[in-house]
């Protein structure tokens, strides 16, 4: 390694031998800070000189100068006068720039002279003007080249004008002839169109030659025929002068149906064509066409005739059925179609399906607003009529207002079903009667007997021997006939007015059976014996006939009175009895449902409050919620937990509520409510937590979900209250309908969850299809996972609408209520629904008889043709549901 000064004398050596320039005599030198020359290569002289009195020919010590300036920023540019090169006697203006290299003091310098920099400015400003002058020659003569040519192509343009504005006029002339809508097309591009056209697509004549073909004619099955034309390359092979079916697209995205025809032309040269079209809603006068005979315009009932494609354009409609037709169908320049008449898309398409599947539909009930009115019911038959090659050609049907026909029958339909459900109740027993009697001794008189009546709100009592025997009866009749009526002294004994003997019936008969002895007896009081002839109760025809409003309230009423998970275990046995008897006497599952629901909310609510009486009190206040099915209060005989805890408080309280919720699923299990497999259940820490631990969760779900997270979320929000505080739940549910406002990210993922619920005809859709049997006899149906769909797309649309209803049938109802989807739609929906529940019910009702276990499968082989068709519809329906879904939240992608 060099020292010091072996590395500077080396740097001086190297430095004083560099140079550059054109004449290579451009050098560097080096000075230090105080100032000394260290290195001149040209003024050896001043070598290990001191500078600072050095100065230039104008005075300035410029070696000064360079210390200064380096020492200010480092490095930088100076002007000042030297000698010229290798020259000391000549002095010349120069700039140089100046370095400092801080490790040894140094500063190294260069320059140019001020001289050299003119010249090469002058050499570069000669160069420029010798090349403009070259170019500015070169553009005159191609500015000559292009003149002539122009003149030549101008002449000729002018030639093609003339030519083109002969033949524009010549073909205006005949386009403004035509009755038809008329478009002249070349090149695809729109270039001249008559009145009728205009006013048909809604454009101004000054936008026309800005469209292209395609703005108007949209490429579609519908369109294809016209297209095949339009884009054929072999003049052999295009067909022109046929009239085809299609349709046209106005400014507005509107369609006007229309028959298309093309005639082929030469324009200017040019291959093109012109387009005719006619309004095919404007060939017949809608309200009297002349298609129609007066009969049939005069009656109240609307006839009507449509095309079978699209949207179903009126052909012809009488004023009956023009009268039921939205008000937006009525303006001018519309195309009142059959599609109007539906909610949406989706239940026109399933509409369609249906007619074209069956050749007919009747009797399909619409919702319709004509505008002038409240909404309407509207029953729509139809019929198919085919072309000659077995196409769909046109619609014929019928529009009848059916408004208050279904107001009748809505009411006559619940009234039946309230009578239908009530008489499960008559089928009790009377032991499970709550009991209220009064009894007076033989020697009470009229007035106590009477006194103790009004006061313990009884219409009879029972007077008895000393023995405790009854002896006979007095009633509110008694009183009235035998005394008032009679003026009878009030201080006489009972027994004088009293009935006897009294009519009486053994505990264990049937409430129904009460009823008919009385009728049979002609009394309006029964005594109810046990079994050893004691009598236990006293009944009236009135409590009787008003039994049936207590509904579930016999089995709610043994459950509470329940002191052992035991007794409630042996109470729920009698739940698949109840509901059997339910269903052969009405086959309305929801009746059957919401008293399973309310069983098992009684059941859970009582084993809370013996699990509570044996732990002691809660520390805080709690909700315990049920999810799933038991919180859309659709449970059946079938079911598991689904449930959790919700407290106030911060976690530690958490030990407590564990247990709680540990005890609790123990003792549904023990009732038959299995554990659920997913672990969604007040035991499981994750779903037994206080309230804001509830709301960061389901934030974290929402934002950042996994797949179970989804599954979960399926579950969590069908929750509702069953045991517990209010307010926790109201609480939650409020965060819940907050945070999923304008989260569009969560419902297209909550979407695509909704949808891997698939049709479970998949594996054998042959058997399903009418294609044969074979193997498909023996598949099983989960006929859970088959309404699943429906409770999926239930759910979804609740939440998305903010509808806090939990069951599926109700948020169905509100969907269908806020317009959301159509009453016919909500109808198939609830139907289908239910009608599979109750098969589901029904089948589980026959494997707990015959002693099997029960579940949610069926064999379809085994099923009746019936049911079999049935299940055909449910999996069509299904399909159209999740189109929906996937159009609505997953732009159309499934």
């Amino acid at each position: 390694s060099m020292s010091r000064a072996e590395a500077q004398a080396f740097a001086i050596d190297r430095v004083q031998s560099l140079r550059y320039g054109v004449e290579d005599k451009d050098y560097f030198w080096i000075q230090d800070l105080k100032p000394t020359m260290i290195m001149h290569p040209y003024r050896p002289e001043l070598n290990g000189e001191d500078l600072l009195d050095f100065k230039d020919a104008r005075g300035v010590r410029i070696f000064v100068e360079f210390s200064n300036l380096v020492q200010r920023q480092s490095e930088g540019y100076i002007d000042y006068v030297w000698q010229w090169k290798d020259d000391p006697d000549r002095l010349e203006p120069k700039e140089s720039f100046v370095k400092l290299f801080e490790p040894w003091g140094w500063i190294i310098g260069t320059g140019i002279y001020i001289d050299d920099v003119n010249l090469e400015i002058a050499k570069i400003e000669k160069d420029i003007t010798t090349t403009s002058v070259i170019v500015s020659v070169i553009i005159i003569l191609l500015l000559l080249y292009v003149l002539q040519q122009s003149l030549q192509i101008e002449k000729g343009r002018q030639d093609v004008l003339d030519e083109l504005k002969e033949s524009t006029e010549r073909y205006h002339s005949v386009i403004e002839t035509m009755t038809e809508g008329t478009l002249l097309v070349i090149d695809n591009r729109c270039r001249y169109a008559n009145s009728t056209f205009i006013n048909m697509i809604g454009y101004s004549e000054s936008q026309l030659p800005f469209l292209d073909l395609e703005d108007i004619l949209p490429r579609s099955v519908e369109n294809q025929g016209i297209w095949e034309n339009v884009t054929q390359t072999d003049p052999n092979k295009i067909t022109f002068g046929k009239a085809v079916d299609g349709y046209l697209q106005n400014k507005d995205g509107q369609l006007v149906d229309c028959i298309l025809m093309l005639n082929p032309i030469q324009y200017v040269n040019q291959n093109g064509f012109i387009l005719l079209a006619r309004d095919i809603a404007h060939q017949s006068i809608l309200i009297a066409s002349d298609g129609l005979s007066k009969a049939v315009n005069s009656i109240d009932v609307g006839v009507f005739r449509a095309r079978a494609v699209r949207r179903g354009v009126f052909l012809e409609i009488n004023p009956a059925g023009y009268s039921l037709l939205p008000d937006e169908c009525k303006t001018e320049g519309a195309q009142p179609a059959l599609a109007d008449l539906f909610h949406d898309a989706v239940e026109f398409d399933q509409f369609i399906h249906k007619l074209r599947q069956n050749g007919q539909v009747n009797d399909l009930i619409l919702k319709l607003d004509p505008g002038n009115f409240e909404s309407l019911n509207v029953a729509l038959s139809a019929n198919l009529e085919l072309d000659e090659a077995g196409q769909p050609y046109i619609i014929t049907g019928l529009l009848k207002d059916v408004t208050q026909t279904q107001k009748l029958l809505t009411d006559r339909e619940g009234l039946i079903n309230k009578l239908q459900a009530s008489l499960l109740f008559f089928h009790e027993p009377l032991s499970k009667l709550e009991r209220a009697i009064v009894t007076c001794e033989i020697n009470t008189t009229i007035h106590q007997v009477s006194s103790l009546m009004s006061k313990k709100n009884m219409s009879a009592a029972l007077i008895t021997a000393d023995n405790g025997d009854t002896l006979g009866i007095i009633t509110d009749h008694d009183l009235r006939e035998r005394v008032i009526s009679q003026k009878l002294d009030f201080n006489k004994p009972a027994y004088s007015v009293m009935t006897s003997p009294i009519v009486s019936i053994n505990e264990s008969a049937m409430i129904y059976e009460a009823m008919i002895k009385m009728e049979e007896k002609g009394v309006r009081h029964l005594a109810v014996e046990d079994d050893s002839g004691q009598v236990v109760n006293l009944v009236d025809s009135k409590m009787l006939a008003q039994f049936p409003r207590y509904g579930a309230y016999i089995l709610t009423q043994e459950i509470a009175k329940t002191t052992t998970i035991e007794e409630l275990a042996s109470t729920n046995l009698r739940k698949q009895k109840v509901v059997k008897v339910l269903l052969e006497s009405s086959h309305n599952v929801s009746h059957a449902t919401r008293l399973l629901s309310s069983i098992f909310d009684s059941s859970t609510e009582r084993i809370i409050q013996l699990v509570i009486e044996e732990i002691g009190p809660p520390p805080t206040a709690f909700a315990f919620i049920g999810m799933g099915s038991q919180g859309r209060q659709e449970p059946t005989l079938v079911t598991d937990q689904d449930n959790g805890i919700i407290y106030f408080d911060k976690g530690e309280n958490q030990p407590y509520f564990l247990e709680l919720g540990q005890k609790v699923s123990q003792g549904l299990n023990a009732i038959g409510i299995n554990y659920c497999e997913g672990k969604v259940m007040s035991s499981n820490p994750a779903w037994c937590k206080p309230l804001e631990s509830w709301k960061k969760d389901f934030n974290r779900w929402i934002t950042t979900p996994e797949s179970q997270e989804m599954l979960d979320l399926s579950i969590f929000l069908d929750f509702r209250l069953v045991y517990g505080e209010t307010q926790l739940v109201q609480t939650l549910r409020n965060h819940v309908s907050a945070s999923l406002q304008d989260r569009s990210d969560f419902f297209h993922l909550f979407a695509k969850q909704a949808q891997k619920y698939k049709s479970p005809s998949r594996g054998f859709s042959s058997g399903l299809l009418g294609m044969g049997s074979g193997e498909s006899s023996e598949r099983e149906i989960n006929l859970k996972d088959l309404i699943m769909p429906i409770v999926n797309f239930a759910r979804l649309y609740a939440l998305k609408y903010n509808i806090l209803q939990t069951n599926t049938i109700e948020r169905l109802n509100m969907l269908a209520n806020r317009g959301i989807i159509s009453a016919n739609t909500y109808e198939e929906l609830s139907t289908t629904y239910e009608y599979v529940m109750l098969m589901r019910v029904k089948n589980q009702i026959l494997q707990i008889d015959s002693g099997q276990q029960a579940d949610n499968s069926v064999q379809f082989g085994k099923m009746a043709d019936l049911h079999q068709t049935r299940l055909r519809e449910t999996f069509a329906l299904i399909s159209i549901l999740q189109k929906r879904i996937s159009f609505d939240f997953l732009g159309g992608i499934q």
